[in-house]
């Protein structure tokens, strides 16, 4: 039989989702009229492939454009390991006054329980706003940046990921 999947293929991580419930949409005019894949919060769209042990170091660079067209729930970027081993970029829901944070975190801290290591200290984005976002970490202290202006923020030095049994996951939090 034939199956009809979404890949991506960055750098040798691969990434597909064959189930069409669950996967993106190829926008081809998606952000500022470039393609782009769209993660349906309601239909649990995502990517997944092997845990990239080379992406589990304490030290961290990530480039991320994004539009959060809808700013409800806990939208995952990328998640890289077990929920309790791995590490896990998302954006974390508080109370509607505050706004959106990104936040990187170390799964593996207190069996799970989380810890941030590097999270904006104030609302970050906007809804439908068109963002370049970029992390810099180096294990004990790093940077954010908005548009490549620098953001405020607060880093918790942190040990090395591992993959547990988990995959690597492109556009979901995936907790338990």
């Amino acid at each position: 039989s034939e199956c009809t999947c979404i890949r991506l293929s960055v750098r040798g991580f691969n990434v597909a989702q064959a189930t069409g419930n669950y996967q993106p949409v190829y926008d081809p005019s998606g952000i500022n009229g470039r393609p782009a894949l769209k993660f349906i919060q309601a239909s649990k769209t995502f990517l997944s492939g092997a845990c990239a042990a080379a992406l589990n170091s304490a030290n961290n660079t990530i480039f991320s454009v994004f539009n959060e067209v809808n700013q409800t729930g806990n939208n995952g970027i990328f998640q890289n390991g077990a929920p309790l081993a791995g590490k896990l970029l998302y954006f974390i829901n508080p109370p509607p006054s505050f706004g959106r944070t990104p936040g990187l975190f170390d799964l593996a801290y207190n069996l799970g329980a989380g810890r941030l290591n590097l999270k904006a200290n104030a609302a970050f984005n906007n809804s439908a706003e068109t963002v370049l976002m970029a992390m810099d970490f180096d294990g004990a202290a790093g940077n954010m940046y908005k548009n490549a202006n620098p953001v405020a923020s607060t880093s918790l030095a942190s040990s090395s990921y591992n993959c547990g049994l988990g995959t690597l996951d492109i556009g979901r939090y995936y907790w338990g």
